[in-house]
């Protein structure tokens, strides 16, 4: 006899696979095991597992693994049986908002500061021990370019 075999002790014991019943070396007759049930299995259904309990097999939805964004762009995977997807869920992750001006300024002003203390601080300190005009002038060049790399926003 064919047994339909199922997890056993989960939250939802869902069909694992077929098995064949043993024979009781004593009795004779075919043996069930705690983890499987001689009942019909159901249908396979797309987006769903099959699962047993009280007695008959149903149906939880399965969308494990699955992507969602909230509106206010908060990402989230399923990753339990029976999860569905909330309210006004997106499958694809929202645009990111345009920054406001002041966001902006901070961004050109960090990223100048970066830049600053990667590549002219360096130089800065060249023209202080050598004390030239032409150390002094690449410094000042560095700065520049670092200024049009970074323009800081007016509106």
């Amino acid at each position: 006899m064919m047994l339909n075999a199922f997890k056993l002790g989960a939250k939802y014991p869902i069909f694992t696979k077929q098995i064949q019943a043993k024979k009781d070396p004593v009795t004779g007759r075919e043996m069930i095991p705690a983890f499987a049930t001689n009942v019909e299995l159901i249908a396979e259904k797309a987006g769903h597992q099959r699962y047993f309990k009280d007695g008959a097999w149903h149906y939880v939805v399965d969308n494990i693994g699955t992507e969602y964004w909230d509106e206010d762009g908060t990402h989230h995977t399923i990753n339990e049986l029976g999860e569905t997807l909330p309210e006004g869920a997106l499958l694809e992750e929202p645009p990111s908002p345009e920054l406001t001006l002041e966001e902006r300024l901070v961004q050109a002003q960090a990223n100048r500061a970066s830049a600053y203390k990667a590549e002219s601080d360096p130089l800065y300190m060249e023209w202080q021990y050598d004390q030239t005009d032409e150390a002094e002038q690449k410094w000042r060049d560095k700065v520049t370019e670092i200024k049009a790399r970074y323009p800081l926003p007016t509106e």
